[in-house]
């Protein structure tokens, strides 16, 4: 699986704290932490750099990559493209790896957005925070990155809907745009996004399940969680639930209309149903948008890449030539 697990004992103490109230301190919150760290950003942010490729065996190229923290005397020598990778839930440095590599192998440099259930649950607190830091930090590199592909896993399809809606706060933006420069950050930020893959994208209506399956494979604990969960999005619209439904309505809303999307999804995803995306998917061709979506036979929510990866290889080289970034 693709998930972190947690004790029966955790998770009977977390489904009796999932209502928090909106007082709570960011002090408060024991975040993850994916090292290494980007200076000034989320501690969940981190960054790996396509440095060069190193013959393998049999007159093969593996693409070697080294971890670094981005400073302002990052070099400008090679402006590679950049792959965002917005993660599911309580994704493993081992399995968010895979995708690394799919990444760097095609030359890109990969930035990763991490993501566990509090910080999902309490969007004030530790998704919302997390996005805005995104959002500085493809400011802050537009001249490194001019080529950007976002890579949304699962609850990945929240975060960028977050990410539309703090691209259209005007009090936010005047905090990140720099002092000598006209340009505003929300059209700098959209003109560096060139692509937007959406693996098995769960939307509000998939969020307790895919939180409780994310937890646990013991289905009586599940059901116990999925309720514990709804009652939390109930209970805490004001703190929590508000924000879902604003990041949905930005993400069906998508602005960032010359960027095409690929939506990979399963029939067998009962969590990111097929159903879902083909909604994301009117909406967005509805904005003029152009989108493919390849729906896989008996994969389940975010295994596409493991159980067919050969097609799952294909649909992003076939993406990537229609962005015009693929590999020479």
């Amino acid at each position: 699986m693709f998930v972190a697990r947690l004790s029966s004992r955790s998770l009977l103490l977390l489904t009796n704290e999932l209502v928090i109230p909106a007082h709570l301190s960011t002090s408060a919150l024991r975040l993850q932490t994916a090292q290494p760290t980007i200076s000034g950003l989320h501690k969940n942010i981190s960054i790996k750099r396509c440095t060069n490729l190193v013959p393998g065996r049999h007159g093969s190229a593996l693409t070697a990559a080294r971890e670094f923290e981005l400073t302002s005397a990052y070099p400008e020598e090679s402006k590679r493209p950049l792959s965002v990778l917005l993660t599911w839930l309580n994704a493993t440095e081992r399995n968010i790896e895979k995708y690394r590599g799919l990444w760097l192998q095609k030359g890109f440099d990969v930035l990763t957005v991490k993501m566990n259930a509090s910080q999902l649950l309490l969007p004030n607190y530790g998704s919302i925070p997390m996005v805005r830091d995104l959002v500085k930090f493809l400011y802050s590199v537009s001249t490194i990155y001019p080529d950007v592909v976002l890579h949304c896993f699962s609850v990945g399809a929240y975060q960028f809907g977050e990410m539309m809606a703090q691209l259209n706060d005007p009090e936010f933006l005047e905090t990140v745009k720099a002092k000598d420069t006209d340009e505003d950050p929300k059209s700098m930020i959209e003109r560096l996004i060139k692509g937007i893959i959406f693996d098995s994208p769960v939307n509000l209506d998939g969020i307790s399940k895919g939180v409780s399956r994310a937890m646990t494979d013991n289905p009586a604990l599940c059901k116990t969680l999925e309720v514990a969960i709804d009652t939390h999005l109930k209970l805490a619209h004001p703190v929590a639930t508000v924000y879902y439904e604003r990041a949905s309505e930005y993400g069906h809303g998508n602005t960032i209309t010359h960027a095409p999307g690929l939506l990979l999804v399963s029939e067998k995803d009962h969590i990111g149903a097929p159903e879902m995306s083909q909604k994301l998917m009117d909406a967005w061709v509805a904005n003029g948008i152009d989108v493919r979506m390849r729906v896989f036979k008996d994969s389940g929510h975010v295994q596409h890449f493991a159980k067919y990866p050969v097609e799952y290889k294909s649909e992003v080289d076939s993406f990537l030539k229609k962005l015009n970034l693929a590999s020479k």
